[in-house]
């Protein structure tokens, strides 16, 4: 039998009330290989962690899991997203940090059109995927610290609702302007990077109440031009 978590779960995701229903389920650190079959039959299943396992690949039965709100897969040795993956069209909190991770693969993440919170921390992206950019509108926290990112696509300013960025622990050398654009931003956090100084535009970020810059070459110290509270 699947060693089952029945109740809610506060884990930086949704909260979840408690039915009558299977709508939880907690395989976090089981030294699982696969996903087990049996979990692809609860159609009624709202949060799934999978975290810090040894799952390398994601079936495509992973579109039967029709009303899956939260999906936390990181830390395992996934290397390709399946595109049944795309059909979670209720989706909205993923998690597949610490994962060997295709970038060719990652577009289908793309298609998940409810995401609110995507996390991609240490997965060694170079770049960050346009499309994802261009088709996730309701995105309000990305993660991707701990990459080897040295800029982001122009086109992150189509994600209008994003309240938290994540760089931290990437390759930037200067200051991403695209970020002054995306007014509803409330915190940034480019710490250790190596950018050397803080644009002006950032003053137009009015909604902005945490910058973190610390483990930079910033050569002077300007964060007198971040918005005050």
């Amino acid at each position: 039998p699947l060693p089952i978590h029945y109740g809610p779960k506060n884990k930086d995701a949704l909260s979840v009330h408690v039915t009558d229903r299977i709508f939880f389920i907690d395989l976090a650190n089981k030294q699982q290989t696969t996903i087990p079959l049996q979990i692809f039959e609860l159609e009624d299943l709202e949060e799934l962690h999978l975290e810090k396992n040894l799952i390398e690949s994601v079936p495509g039965d992973i579109h039967r899991l029709n009303k899956v709100k939260v999906l936390y897969l990181n830390k395992n040795y996934i290397h390709d997203i399946c595109e049944e993956f795309g059909e979670l069209k209720y989706l909205q909190s993923l998690d597949l940090s610490s994962n060997p991770l295709s970038y060719s693969s990652l577009h289908i993440i793309s298609k998940l059109q409810a995401l609110r919170q995507l996390r991609l921390y240490d997965v060694n992206l170079d770049e960050f995927p346009v499309e994802i950019c261009k088709c996730l509108h309701h995105v309000e926290l990305l993660g991707l610290s701990g990459n080897n990112l040295r800029y982001l696509p122009k086109e992150i300013v189509n994600l209008r609702k994003l309240k938290e960025i994540y760089l931290q622990k990437n390759r930037f050398e200067s200051f991403p302007l695209e970020l002054c654009h995306l007014l509803t931003l409330e915190i940034i956090d480019l710490e250790q990077n190596l950018v050397s100084f803080v644009p002006e535009e950032i003053v137009s970020l009015t909604n902005l109440v945490k910058l973190f810059l610390a483990f930079n070459n910033l050569i002077n110290n300007n964060t007198s031009l971040t918005p005050r509270t």
